[in-house]
């Protein structure tokens, strides 16, 4: 009898209420229709769920909304079922798939087709980091909005370091961010006005202006460096660059990137220069390409051009630019296979001062590199074939096929290898194309060589994980002058035909990190002795090749120490050339790099780097690059950078000693980047 009361008690309670009941926490899913017309579930979880007529759904109580790739919590929400209109009051966020996120006071959206309108709205963009605060916003789509008396920043917190506030914004959610009639706040100054402005709304991969680079060079006069990133697909994208120089002219240049396919991928780049002066207006074209299309075949190609080097050393920004003399392009295909490695080469050189008969025009080559290939036991043969088409600006012009076959004993005793080798090298030449040629256009050269090699290895492990490995060598070479045609061409070194007895005895030893993939200790030596003859008093020499060496030194985690070098020993020319390097860095990210590079009677230069972080937020570094030979600093600069978490300003102060006009050349630079904003991204295939 109790529970027929309560029944009718209830069922009076929804008269009196209009046809409004509630019921205790609950789930209900309501079936709304796409473009294509299917079902899409629109679910909702809340602590209390209910109906008001037929047509309205009530939530209450941490409400959860779901449907296609959005969800909504609020504290209230209500949907109508026959205008497919739902609104929410009390903390509401509305996120997507990829994290974009609405948080307002209010919202009333129209499901079917996304529009609607939020009140005391800000809108997070996760892959640039962008807020959005307004008080009204107009959802005009289900990846547009719009709104009125806007700002916008990429800072978080109450009071952001920089903001963009806009009469009006309009974004395109994975697009852009379109405004206007605003000012760029630093630090609460007002310090640009933006009439109009385009924002990329995504890093990944946006088109959009990067930040610019202004400067001033006492040469160069006023710089302004603006660039414009074309992000034309995931595969491709352009780079154009305007370099305004009030002094020298305008340099336009714009780099074309692409990937045709996983391991194939290159660029293109062209420069356009506009000089002030008499100077005619030149390009560069600087294009590169790489296939890999298998573990087996590759595909390399490379090509640099200047119409005007004079004009392209004269717009390098640092003295390693300033210090090109030639440039080359190469065309290199490859491909192995069981029994050796079939390849194509070609070569082109253009000199910046002047022709050289010595420096190489054209080269194309083809080959075949057999590979080792087991006869018997330890006896192993190899065959090695090229023919080349040489051609030199003053010089040869022709062709030559080379062949070289070898035999091989190899045998491994425990620690101990030898290996015993040795082949014939013929040399057929075609220089009916050279028609400045006075001799034979058939020349015919051979030679026979042998070598002979040995080493030791010897290893032992460490406690801690080292790896300390000692190996002794020992290296016989000998070829004959050969036979045949004595005029031949003189192309490069294998055209270099003479008896030569050289015995190289060397020894390398290191200690090794396994976990680090680093030597703790390297040592190398070497020494090259010319054979004549062996008597009583030991070897007879023509000539001793200076000692060789290369250390590095890893002692611990924050030293390194590298160098390489020649001493001659003998003719008492002491060190003929070398080069060194230490740098030391500490937790801070504090750095002191200091390198010497000397060739005897040519260069003596002196490099030096020191990094300094003053702050978390502040660093300072200085460099320069001393010549002792002309007792002068070449380059210095000093760079200062502080990086704040929302913006970044980099200043750089250059000074560079110019040959041609025999003084300094002043520069001082600086960028200013926003985060979020200057980011061009990577291509993918």
């Amino acid at each position: 009898m109790k529970r027929l009361l309560a029944l009718l008690l209830a069922f009076l309670s929804i008269l009196l209420l209009g046809g409004q009941a509630f019921a205790a926490a609950g789930f209900e899913q309501i079936g709304l229709p796409d473009a294509a017309g299917k079902d899409i579930p629109l679910e909702i979880q809340a602590e209390t769920l209910g109906n008001r007529g037929d047509n309205i759904v009530t939530a209450s109580g941490g409400v959860n909304a779901k449907w296609g790739t959005w969800t909504l919590s609020a504290d209230e929400v209500t949907f109508d079922r026959e205008e497919q209109i739902i609104t929410a009051s009390g903390g509401v966020a509305l996120i997507d798939e990829s994290g974009n996120e609405l948080t307002c006071d209010s919202l009333s959206m129209k499901l079917d087709d996304m529009t609607g309108n939020a009140e005391g709205a800000s809108f997070y963009l996760p892959e640039s980091g962008y807020r959005i605060k307004a008080k009204d916003f107009r959802w005009t789509g289900p990846r547009q909005f719009e709104a009125e008396e806007a700002v916008m920043t990429t800072c978080d917190g109450q009071w952001p370091s920089w903001y963009i506030e806009v009469s009006w914004v309009e974004v395109e959610i994975d697009g852009y961010i379109y405004g206007g009639n605003g000012f760029l706040w630093m630090e609460q100054l007002p310090l640009v006005y933006l009439p109009y402005f385009i924002l990329p709304a995504k890093v990944r991969r946006q088109s959009g202006f990067l930040p610019p680079r202004l400067g001033y060079s006492d040469t160069n006069g006023y710089i302004v460096v603006n660039k414009f990133f074309w992000a034309i697909n995931e595969s491709a994208d352009l780079l154009y660059t305007l370099d305004y120089r009030s002094r020298k002219g305008i340099k336009q240049k714009a780099r074309f990137r692409y990937v045709l396919a996983d391991e194939q991928e290159g660029s293109l780049s062209v420069s356009y220069y506009n000089a002030r002066d008499d100077t005619e207006d030149s390009f560069d074209i600087e294009a590169d390409h790489l296939s890999v299309f298998s573990p087996d075949t590759i595909l390399d190609i490379y090509g640099d051009y200047s119409e005007n080097t004079t004009t392209r050393i004269d717009y390098a920004d640092n003295l390693v630019a300033r210090g090109v003399s030639r440039t080359e392009s190469h065309l290199y295909t490859g491909h192995t296979m069981a029994a050796g490695t079939a390849y194509g080469f070609a070569r082109y050189t253009q000199p910046f001062d002047q022709v050289d008969d010595e420096v190489l025009q054209v080269a194309p080559r083809a080959g075949f590199m057999g590979a080792t290939t087991q006869l018997w036991g330890p006896l192993y043969w190899k065959n090695d074939s090229e023919v080349t088409y040489f051609e030199r600006e003053l010089e040869d012009r022709g062709s030559r096929l080379t062949v070289d076959q070898s035999f091989a004993l190899d045998a491994d005793l425990g620690p101990l290898g030898m290996s015993v080798a040795s082949g014939y090298r013929q040399n057929l030449y075609d220089m009916t194309n050279d028609e400045d040629y006075s001799g034979d256009s058939d020349l015919a050269h051979g030679a026979a060589w042998g070598e002979a090699r040995a080493w030791v290895g010897i290893s032992r492990n460490f406690s801690g994980g080292y790896y300390h490995i000692i190996e002794p060598r020992i290296v016989y070479h000998w070829e004959d002058a050969g036979e045949g045609d004595e005029a031949l061409p003189s192309y490069d070194e294998d055209d270099e035909f003479g008896h030569q007895s050289t015995l190289s005895p060397g020894i390398e030893t290191r200690l090794y990190d396994p976990v680090t993939g680093t030597n703790v200790i390297l040592l190398d030596i070497e020494k090259v002795f010319d054979v004549g003859k062996i008597s009583r008093r030991g070897w007879q020499t023509e000539y001793v090749d200076p000692w060789r060496g290369e250390v590095e030194l890893r002692p611990w985690s924050f030293l390194e120490i590298i160098g390489d070098g020649e001493l001659d020993t003998d003719g008492g020319e002491g060190w003929l050339r070398w080069a060194g390097e230490s740098t030391l860095t500490d937790s801070r990210g504090d750095s002191l790099s200091i390198g010497y590079q000397y060739i005897k009677e040519q260069a003596r230069y002196l490099e030096a780097t020191v990094g300094v972080q003053l702050s978390s937020a502040l660093s300072a570094t200085y460099s320069n690059h001393y010549s002792r030979e002309d007792e002068r600093i070449l380059e210095e600069s000093v760079t200062g950078t502080y990086q704040h978490s929302c913006w970044t300003i980099v200043s750089k102060y250059l000074r560079t000693y110019r040959d041609d006009l025999d003084e300094y050349e002043h520069k001082v630079l600086v960028t200013f980047n926003l985060t979020g904003l200057g980011s061009a991204g990577s291509l993918k295939w």
